[in-house]
């Protein structure tokens, strides 16, 4: 219905690009900040290696490669792909609520929806959204299918999503039972950033904020203990001031071994 013009994509046409986002993503996912004007793509910047597909959307979406199959737009938290043995090309987008303010499932239900309607020529996978009001979206289009006016219009979409997000402090802290004892957290994205925790010797300060530092029981729960958490019975959002109250409050350092 879209190559044929009877479905018509309701999103303005002016890029919402050049709007302040804060994104910033902690340890091994590189920081980001608001993109202040689109990168000039010029023919010098591909390689050799570089393949058609590749290069055709970096132009599209005015971002230089990062290799020969990938495209990663830190500062927006967007990331293309060519999946050369698919024959297909792969997009990931990040997007935030905030879930202080606003009902999260609603929210993200709402966007799932308008990007909908550029099914069936592109597959989504959207993945459930975590209360702390992140969500990452998949969608994957035939090279046969990604005509330029398609790839723009999808583009057009999901920077108006991106302008559309409200600005907040990107830093949610909640509170839930760990181990037994009721512990506190600092989160950006799907990451923890610091946590106050219940301890043998008392409470203990996390700081998660260099990798190098982390020993086998920090690492642990920044891989896999989030999603339990998260989801249990004891799950609270608490404000900011009062997580940063709290760790002000706590003598006690947790140190790594080895440092």
């Amino acid at each position: 219905m879209w190559l044929s013009g009877e479905l018509v994509i309701p999103y303005q046409q002016e890029s919402k690009r050049n709007k302040s986002i804060n994104k910033e993503l902690p340890l091994s996912i590189k920081k980001t900040k608001s993109i202040e004007q689109a990168h000039s793509i010029t023919e010098h910047t591909f390689s050799s290696q570089t393949s058609p597909i590749i290069a055709r959307l970096s132009k599209i979406f005015e971002h230089e490669p990062t290799n020969a199959e990938d495209i990663r737009i830190e500062d927006d938290g967007i990331y293309v792909s060519w999946l050369h043995d698919k024959q297909e090309i792969e997009i990931r987008m990040n997007t935030s609520v905030d879930p202080y303010t606003e009902n999260v499932e609603k929210v993200y239900a709402d966007r799932v929806s308008r990007l909908k309607a550029f099914e069936p020529i592109i597959k989504m996978d959207a993945y459930s959204p975590s209360k702390l009001g992140f969500m990452q979206i998949k969608m994957t289009i035939p090279e046969a299918s990604a005509k330029d006016d398609l790839l723009k219009q999808l583009k057009e979409a999901i920077y108006q999503i991106h302008g559309e997000e409200k600005s907040h402090n990107t830093h949610v802290c909640f509170k839930a039972e760990y181990e037994g004892e009721m512990c506190y957290f600092e989160n950006l994205w799907w990451y923890f950033t610091r946590a106050v925790i219940k301890k043998r010797r008392g409470y203990e300060r996390y700081d998660f904020s260099d990798e190098s530092k982390l020993d086998e029981e920090m690492w642990e729960m920044e891989l896999g203990a989030i999603n339990d958490i998260e989801n249990s019975e004891s799950f609270e959002l608490i404000p900011p001031s009062v997580f940063q109250e709290i760790w002000d409050n706590t003598a006690r350092k947790h140190r790594p071994h080895p440092e």
